[in-house]
C-alpha cells in the first residue's frame, strides 16, 4: 500500500530538510560569488546620435524637377532600422578598426575580418521608440576602451553620412549642369535661326497676339512636364491636343508666318528653361559647398565609473534561484532514500503499533552542548557524570519538558495489577533504551509506585554504572540460584552509599521507591542465562513484591536474549531514534517479537529534535513544555 503526500508532508519534509536546502542556497551562492568575481569586470559606454530630417536643396526650388530628382533633393533622413544596420555594418566597423588601428595594411583579409567580427561583439545599436535617436553602445572590459569605442563608431558613421550626402549632392550638381549646357545650346540655336530667318525674309511677320501666347505657354508647360514624365502622361497628352488645335487655327496663315511663330515660341521656351536651370544650379552649388550631413552627435559617450551592475546582479539572483531549486531536489531525495519513519502517523501506519511517547532529544545546561554535540558528531565519550545526569534526566531535571515526556509514557502504558512486567528493547544498537528505561523507572518511583529495575542485558549491562552501584550479585547469580533476589535487590541506601552520594539520591522524592537487580557476574553464556527455566519462578515472585518491572534487553535483530524474556513478560516497549534505525529494521524487529509471542505495548520515539515537526496532532507537548519552563522561572529564587 503507497501512501501519497499531502501538502503538510511537504512542508514537513522542507522543515525537515532545511538546513540542506540553506547549505545548497550558500554553496550555489558562494560558487556563484566565486565564478563572478572571476570574470573580467564589463564595462558600457552609449553615445546618442540624432538623424536630421535635412533636404539638399528646398523643395520648394525643385517642385518642378523630375520626380527622381526631386526625392533625392528634398527628402531628409529617417531613424529606421537601415541606419542601425548600417552603423553595425562591416564597412564602419573596419573604417572604425582601422581609425584605432586595431588592424594594419600588413593583415591579410582573414585576419581583417576576424577583428572586424570581434569588434561587432562589442557594438550594439539601438533606436529608441518614436524618436529619430539611436543609442551606439560599446561593452569592454577597459573603461576607456568602452568610451573610446561608442565615440568612434559615432564619429565614423557621422563622416560617412556626410561622405555619402556630398555625393549625392556631387551627382544632382553635376546632372543640372548636363541640363543646363543642353538647354543652352537649344536656346543659341533657336535665336539663331529666329535672326537669319528675319534677314532672310525680310519682313516682320505677326500672327495674332493672342494665340501666339497662348500656344508659347503651353509649349512650354508641356516642355517642363516632359523634364518630370514621358509622352504618354495624361497631362502631356491633354496639352498637346490643345497645342494641335491652337496650330489647326493658323493653318490659314501663310507657311513663313507659322514657321516664324514656331521659331520663336521655341526661343521663348528653352529662354525660360534655361533661367531655370540657371537658378537651380546655383542651389546645388551653394548645397555642395556647405557639406551638411544628416547625423550629429546629441550626447556623446563618457567614461563609465564602474563596471555593469546588472551583471553581477543578474547572476546572484540566478545563483539563489538554482541553489533554491537544487536545494529542494536534494531534500526530497535524501528525504526518499531515508529508510527511517518520520512521523508519529507514518510509524503507527507502518507498524501498526501506537506512538506512547515522543522523547525529545536531550541537552544538558549550555556549558554541556559542546561536549553533548561532539558525543553525537565526533564520537567523543561523555564524562560519567554528564551520562548519569542523562539517563537519570527525570531525578536530576524532573520539570524539563524531556522528564514530562517519560511522564507521558509512564500515563500511557496504563500500569495496574495485570500489566506491572515489561520489556524495554529496540531494534538495534544505541537508540537509547537504557536511558529510557532507567527515566522511566525514575518516573513510576516518584509517583509511589514499587519499581524494579533488572538488567538482563547481560553482555553490555549499564544499568549499575548509572547508579555507580556494584554488579555483583546480580541476576546471573540469582538465576544460578548462588543468591537469593531479596539479597541481590538494591535500594536507596546502596545507591547513597555509591557514587551518587546522599545529596543527590535525595534530590527528588520517590527514589525510596526504586529497586534495582543488576546484571552480575558476567555471563560467558548469555542466552543459556535468559532460557533457564529458574526465570519463570523468580518473576512470579518479583511480580508478587513489585508494582512495576522494568527488564533491560539487547537490540531485538542481532541478539536473541530479548525474545527469550517475552514470555514472562506483559508487554513489549521498542524504542526508535528516528534517522539511526531504518523503517525495515523496525518493522523485522516488531515481526520477530509477534513471531515468538511477545505481547506489544507499542513504540517510544526517541531523541527526537524539538524543532522538526513531529507532531502535528500533539500541539500539547510544546505548550506543555513552555509551562512547565516558565513556572520553573517563577519558583527558582
Amino acid at each position: 500500500m503507497e501512501y501519497e503526500l499531502n501538502f503538510r508532508d511537504y512542508l514537513r519534509i522542507i522543515d525537515k530538510r532545511k538546513w540542506v536546502i540553506v547549505v545548497t542556497i550558500v554553496c550555489s551562492i558562494l560558487i556563484t560569488l566565486l565564478y563572478l568575481k572571476r570574470q573580467v569586470p564589463i564595462y558600457r559606454a552609449t553615445c546618442t546620435v540624432r538623424l536630421v530630417e535635412r533636404g539638399l536643396v528646398s523643395a520648394e526650388a525643385f517642385k518642378d524637377f523630375p520626380g527622381f530628382m526631386h526625392g533625392l533633393l528634398t527628402s531628409g533622413a529617417i531613424a529606421t532600422q537601415s541606419e542601425v544596420n548600417i552603423i553595425t555594418s562591416y564597412t564602419i566597423l573596419e573604417k572604425v578598426a582601422r581609425k584605432l588601428k586595431f588592424i594594419s595594411d600588413k593583415m591579410d583579409q582573414d585576419e581583417i575580418d576576424l577583428k572586424v567580427n570581434f569588434l561587432r561583439a562589442k557594438i550594439k545599436a539601438e533606436l529608441l521608440q518614436q524618436t529619430n535617436l539611436i543609442d551606439i553602445t560599446a561593452t569592454s572590459a577597459d573603461a576607456k576602451e568602452a568610451m573610446l569605442l561608442a565615440n568612434t563608431v559615432a564619429q565614423v558613421y557621422q563622416e560617412q553620412n556626410l561622405l555619402e550626402r556630398n555625393e549625392e549632392v556631387r551627382k544632382t550638381r553635376e546632372f543640372i549642369e548636363n541640363q543646363l549646357a543642353t538647354v543652352e545650346k537649344n536656346l543659341f540655336n533657336t535665336e539663331t535661326k529666329l535672326k537669319d530667318f528675319k534677314t532672310e525674309e525680310g519682313v516682320a511677320i505677326e500672327i495674332a497676339e493672342p494665340l501666339q501666347n497662348k500656344l508659347i505657354e503651353l509649349e512650354f508647360e508641356r516642355a517642363k512636364l516632359l523634364q518630370k514624365y514621358t509622352k504618354e502622361h495624361p497631362r502631356v497628352i491633354e496639352l498637346t491636343g490643345q497645342i494641335a488645335d491652337i496650330e489647326k487655327q493658323l493653318v490659314g496663315f501663310s507657311d513663313k508666318a507659322v514657321e516664324y511663330s514656331r521659331i520663336k515660341r521655341e526661343v521663348e521656351v528653352n529662354r525660360k528653361l534655361y533661367t531655370m536651370l540657371k537658378e537651380k544650379f546655383e542651389e546645388a552649388r551653394i548645397a555642395e559647398a556647405a557639406k551638411i550631413g544628416n547625423v550629429a552627435i546629441v550626447n556623446p559617450a563618457t567614461l563609465p565609473r564602474s563596471p555593469v551592475s546588472e551583471t553581477r546582479q543578474r547572476g546572484l539572483i540566478l545563483g539563489i534561484v538554482f541553489g533554491l531549486i537544487f536545494g529542494f531536489i536534494l531534500a526530497f531525495v535524501l528525504e526518499n532514500l531515508d529508510t527511517s519513519i518520520g512521523t508519529i502517523e507514518d510509524v503507527e501506519r507502518i507498524v501498526k503499533l501506537p506512538v506512547l511517547a515522543v522523547i525529545p532529544r536531550i541537552v544538558l545546561d549550555k556549558s554541556k552542548n559542546l561536549v553533548f554535540f561532539k558525543s553525537i558528531f565526533f564520537k567523543q565519550k561523555m564524562s560519567q557524570v554528564d551520562e548519569a545526569k542523562i539517563r537519570m534526566l527525570v531525578h536530576y531535571n524532573p520539570k524539563s519538558s524531556e522528564a514530562e515526556a517519560y511522564k507521558t509514557l509512564r500515563t500511557n502504558l496504563k500500569i495496574g495489577p495485570a500489566h506491572k512486567i515489561f520489556i524495554i528493547t529496540s531494534s538495534g544498537p544505541k537508540e537509547g533504551k537504557t536511558t529510557v528505561l532507567i527515566n522511566l523507572g525514575l518516573a513510576t518511583a516518584q509517583v509511589g509506585l514499587k519499581t524494579l529495575l533488572v538488567s538482563t542485558d547481560l553482555r553490555k549491562p549499564a544499568i549499575e554504572k548509572t547508579f555507580g552501584i556494584d554488579s555483583e550479585p546480580g541476576f546471573y547469580e540469582i538465576v544460578t540460584r548462588a543468591v537469593s533476589w531479596e539479597k541481590a535487590v538494591r535500594g536507596i541506601s546502596d545507591i547513597m552509599m555509591g557514587k551518587m552520594g546522599m545529596g543527590d539520591a535525595l534530590k527528588t522524592q520517590g527514589m525510596d521507591n526504586l529497586h534495582i537487580i543488576t546484571a552480575g557476574h558476567t555471563a560467558p553464556n548469555p542466552s543459556e542465562i535468559l532460557s533457564s527455566e529458574n526465570i519463570k519462578s523468580l518473576v512470579g515472585e518479583l511480580k508478587n513484591s513489585f508494582e512495576v518491572i522494568l527488564f533491560d534487553s539487547p537490540p531485538v535483530l542481532p541478539l536473541t536474549d530479548a525474545l527469550l524474556l517475552t514470555s514472562f513478560c506483559d508487554g513489549v516497549i521498542i524504542v526508535y531514534e528516528m534517522g539511526r534505525t531504518s523503517r525495515d529494521a523496525l518493522i523485522r524487529a516488531k515481526t520477530q517479537l509477534e513471531g515468538y509471542g511477545a505481547k506489544m505495548t507499542g513504540i517510544v520515539m526517541n531523541q527526537i529534535k524539538p524543532q522538526m515537526e513531529m507532531y502535528p496532532t500533539y500541539p500539547y507537548y510544546y505548550s506543555k513544555y513552555k509551562y512547565y519552563s516558565e513556572e520553573k522561572k517563577k519558583n527558582s529564587p
